[in-house]
C-alpha cells in the first residue's frame, strides 16, 4: 500500500514528460520496498525491509523527487524500449479515453480482445478455467473468491488471462461495477506501457506482496518463491533486477551476488558484512 500511495503521489504532482514520469514511478515503487542496506547504498538512510512496510520516510521521499529520479536512472538504468506500437498498449490507451469518459462497459468489452499468454502452469490453467465458469456458476461472488484465492498463494497470482475470464463472466451475469473494479486493478498495472508483458523488477522472498507492487505498472513482481536455500533461481529472459523484500534475503543476495549474476540476474552488488550490519 505505501508503494501504491508513493506512485500516486508522484504520478499526479511531478510535471514531467511521460517517459520521466514512469521512471519516477519505478524508483518509488520499487525504493520502498529495498531492504535496508539496498536503500542505505543508494544514500536513502536506513528503511525497514521486514514483512510489513514502514512509512516513515514518505515525506523524505516526496521532498527529494528529483534526487530519487536521478538515483533510479544511476542503479537501474534508463528505459527499456517502450512496445509503443503492441496490441496491449493500444487496447491499454483506448482504455485510459474510455475509463476517463465514464464509459466502464465499452472498456470491459475492449480489454476482451486483448491477445493474452494462456500460463504453462496447468494450477494457472485449471483456475482459469474455473473463472470462466462462474459465468453459468456462482457469478462475480465466486470470482471474487477464486481471485482472492490465487493472490495469497505462491505460483497462483492471477494473469491477464484470468483476469479476462474473470471480468467475462462478471459481464455475462450483468454485473458491471465488478467487472469495472476488475478491469481498472488491471489497468493499473500499465497496460499502455505494456508493462504486465515483462518483469523488470523481481522482489524476494515471497510475501504476498504482488497485488500491490503491481499496482505500481513498473513491471515490478513479488512471486518469486525462494527463500535464498537451494539452486539459485534462473532469471527471466529479459533484464530484471533482484531485489531483497525483507532483511534476510538483502544478506543472501549479498553473500551469493556473483551466482545470482551468472544465472541473469541484475543484482546491486554489496558487501555482505556491510549488509549484516546494516540490517
Amino acid at each position: 500500500r505505501c508503494c501504491s500511495s508513493l506512485t500516486e503521489s508522484f504520478w499526479m504532482r511531478q510535471n514531467r514528460n511521460r517517459s520521466e514520469r514512469w521512471q519516477v514511478v519505478v524508483g518509488a515503487a520499487v525504493l520502498a520496498t529495498v531492504a535496508s542496506s539496498f536503500s542505505a547504498c543508494l544514500g536513502l538512510g536506513p528503511f525497514c525491509g521486514r514483512p510489513n512496510l514502514r512509512t516513515r520516510h514518505v515525506s523524505s521521499f516526496r521532498a527529494s523527487a528529483a534526487g530519487l529520479l536521478q538515483r533510479s536512472l544511476h542503479v537501474f538504468g534508463p528505459l527499456p524500449q517502450q512496445r509503443t506500437m503492441s496490441k496491449m498498449t493500444h487496447v491499454g490507451l483506448h482504455l485510459d479515453k474510455l475509463i476517463e469518459e465514464g464509459e466502464l462497459e465499452k472498456a470491459c468489452q475492449k480489454f476482451l480482445e486483448l491477445p493474452c499468454e494462456v500460463s504453462d502452469k496447468a494450477e494457472i490453467q485449471q483456475f482459469q478455467k474455473l473463472l470462466a465458469e462462474c459465468s453459468a456458476e456462482g457469478g462475480s461472488e465466486r470470482v471474487s473468491r477464486l481471485l482472492e484465492y490465487m493472490w495469497e498463494n505462491p505460483g497462483l497470482e492471477p494473469d491477464l488471462a484470468c483476469f479476462k475470464e474473470a471480468i467475462r463472466s462478471c459481464l455475462s451475469v450483468r454485473d458491471v461495477s465488478s467487472a469495472s473494479e476488475l478491469l481498472q486493478e488491471v489497468q493499473s498495472w500499465g497496460l499502455s506501457r505494456a508493462a504486465p508483458a515483462t518483469t523488470r523488477f523481481q522482489l524476494a522472498p515471497w510475501i504476498k506482496w504482488d497485488q500491490d507492487v503491481r499496482r505500481a505498472g513498473c513491471s515490478a513482481r513479488n512471486s518469486l518463491d525462494w527463500d535464498g536455500k537451494g539452486e539459485a533461481p534462473k532469471a527471466p529472459e529479459d533484464p530484471c533486477w533482484l531485489i531483497p523484500s525483507q532483511d534476510d534475503m538483502a544478506v543472501v543476495i549479498a553473500s551469493r551476488s556473483q551466482e545470482l549474476i551468472e544465472e541473469g540476474w541484475k543484482i546491486y552488488e554489496n558487501d555482505p558484512e556491510l549488509v549484516f550490519i546494516l540490517r
